[in-house]
């Protein structure tokens, strides 16, 4: 091959490669120190665009979606034990979601 046909075959592949509408990487992606994700400003950007998919932050292993947890009642006239334990339990599973995605310490 000559200068020019390898210059047409790179550019042939470089226009099969960025003219793709995703990209699979068979290795981690690193992103240099100081630099940032910029994300669209109209329709937004998904990470995980299925509830089966996993995602872990700070190290700790990727996870699906967590479920849904449930609304506590609201407060009725008078205070009863019954309301607290469920508004103790809806804190403590948001507490166990943001711990087991990693995004606040165990």
């Amino acid at each position: 091959m000559n200068k020019d046909e390898i210059k047409v075959l790179i550019r042939e592949e470089l226009e099969a490669l960025l003219g793709r509408d995703k990209y699979l990487f068979d290795k981690h992606i690193q992103i240099k120190d100081g630099q940032n994700i910029i994300t669209g400003r109209t329709t937004g950007t998904q990470i995980g665009s299925a509830t089966d998919q996993k995602i872990g932050f700070f190290g700790a292993t990727p996870t699906s979606q967590i479920a849904a947890i449930a609304d506590p009642d609201s407060m009725s006239g008078t205070y009863v034990q019954s309301e607290q334990t469920k508004q103790n339990d809806a804190i403590m599973n948001i507490l166990d979601a943001l711990q087991s995605l990693g995004l606040i310490a165990t």
